[in-house]
């Protein structure tokens, strides 16, 4: 779902981002507040590169958990067509093997063992 961007929340996102540029830099905090628009105390300096800090990093763990899980989904789905593949070769004892392999990794990706 998209979240709806209204002006509050796009000066937000402007402040945090300089906020991280300039801190980047190395400044203080102190300086970091003097240097946004509008200037702001140290201690609120702090709590915005902190956020912005934190946000990134939630960001960041949730695109790859979402990408784990679409690779975890396409793998899944490869095997279960090699299993597809391997049953009509099940009188083969080395299908037969092979097909059982590849049972245990689908169920590992699914989470059942």
């Amino acid at each position: 779902m998209r979240q709806k961007c209204n002006p509050q929340t796009i000066k937000r996102i402007r402040q945090m981002t300089e906020a991280l540029h300039i801190r980047a830099t190395g400044v203080s905090f102190a300086l970091v507040g003097k240097s946004l628009n509008p200037p702001v105390s140290r201690q609120r300096a702090w709590k915005i590169v902190t956020t912005a800090h934190r946000e990134a990093r939630a960001a960041e763990q949730k695109l790859k958990v979402e990408g784990l899980a679409h690779f975890r989904l396409l793998t899944v789905y490869r095997l279960e067509r090699q299993i597809r593949a391997l049953d009509a070769r099940l009188p083969d004892v080395n299908a037969a093997r092979m097909l059982l392999k590849i049972s245990t990794m689908v169920s590992r990706l699914n989470g059942l063992e």
